[in-house]
């Protein structure tokens, strides 16, 4: 029973220390920032899949292969509509890409500036005292700042640990060339 009264009340504190750095406020505002950056980042990959199309051979072979399979299966006039979608995607490339890209970026420090917000605000950071309209300005900037530079770091190390897969692939492929590997350290297919 001792038991059940000791968890009950952590269980309270916690939920009182929720309630009283409102949690459920700050945890919409994360939430509004991260959900407004998905279109734009969608915007942004559609803008990446629409430059791949265009730019490159694979991108040309994979959307025949895909015109032909429709073709095969639906009716002309949708694979009509498949393929000016498929332009319009190339075409709108230019203008789509960089557009979606900087609307993700600023979507995304204002969800890094609102976690920053968040967590001063659980922790007890005391909030700086403006003082005056310029001073105000600064402060946001530097946040924003700040919330783009651990965005950036965040972005370096995901590029980071992409070439360290790619290089660590690599050299296993190339090792397995030359040393036979025992079948337990296969990696599972």
């Amino acid at each position: 029973m001792e038991f059940v009264r000791a968890e009950w009340s952590r269980l309270y504190a916690a939920y009182d220390r929720w309630v009283r750095d409102d949690g459920p406020l700050l945890a919409a505002a994360v939430a509004y920032y991260v959900g407004l950056s998905f279109y734009p980042l969608l915007l942004a990959l559609i803008a990446g899949v629409g430059l791949l199309l265009k730019r490159t051979s694979f991108g040309h072979n994979a959307e025949e292969q895909v015109l032909t399979v429709l073709a095969g299966q639906l009716s002309p006039s949708l694979v009509s509509h498949v393929e000016q979608a498929l332009t319009q995607l190339k075409d709108r490339t230019s203008i789509n890409g960089p557009i979606g890209l900087g609307a993700t970026l600023l979507a995304a420090m204002a969800a890094f500036a609102q976690f920053d917000r968040a967590f001063n605000r659980i922790w007890g950071v005391p909030q700086p005292i403006s003082t005056g309209m310029l001073h105000g300005l600064r402060i946001v900037l530097l946040e924003r700042g700040l919330a783009f530079l651990m965005l950036l770091a965040l972005g370096i190390l995901v590029a980071l640990i992409a070439v360290i897969s790619f290089i660590l692939s690599a050299l296993e492929a190339t090792a397995a060339k030359w040393v036979e590997v025992p079948s337990f350290l296969h990696r599972g297919t």
